[in-house]
């Protein structure tokens, strides 16, 4: 047993993550696309966990009670719209991204995540394939959100 718990206080879920989005961002480079667009070589991903819910009138409701944002393996943990589009704007910031130079943050089923951020950002161009299965999304400040 003791070695269970000794195991269990040494374990680390993730590394934590730095005050300074800034320096999660370092040293990394812009790739060409065949599209004379530049993409920022770095691995980016986000997901969020939601829940539905009745309210006290019986009325259906849902609500996104947390998030996780992954630079390059470092993960950033937050429970507020407001925050995750503070870390996009920081991370805009930082590379003063635009149109022509962009980063790709991945998300695993874009489609049903989009919906919960699409009032949050001004869109460039959003690509879907049908009515509601959003297969990209590019803000004009040039942070693209890729399924």
């Amino acid at each position: 047993m003791e070695n269970l718990v000794a195991t269990l206080n040494n374990f680390k879920l993730h590394e934590e993550p730095s005050d300074n989005i800034e320096d999660l961002l370092e040293d990394f480079k812009y790739i060409k696309s065949n599209k004379k667009v530049l993409y920022l070589n770095v691995a980016m991903a986000f997901d969020i966990e939601s829940t539905s819910f009745y309210d006290e009138e019986g009325n259906k409701a849902a609500c996104m009670y947390a998030f996780t944002l992954n630079i390059n393996g470092k993960h950033i943990e937050g429970r507020t719209w407001d925050e995750f589009i503070n870390y996009v704007n920081r991370i805009h910031e930082a590379y003063v991204t635009t149109l022509e130079n962009r980063v790709i943050i991945w998300i695993h089923n874009l489609s049903f995540e989009f919906q919960w951020f699409r009032c949050r950002f001004k869109w460039h161009k959003v690509f879907a394939l049908s009515e509601r299965e959003v297969c990209y999304a590019l803000t004009e400040d040039g942070i693209e959100f890729r399924c």
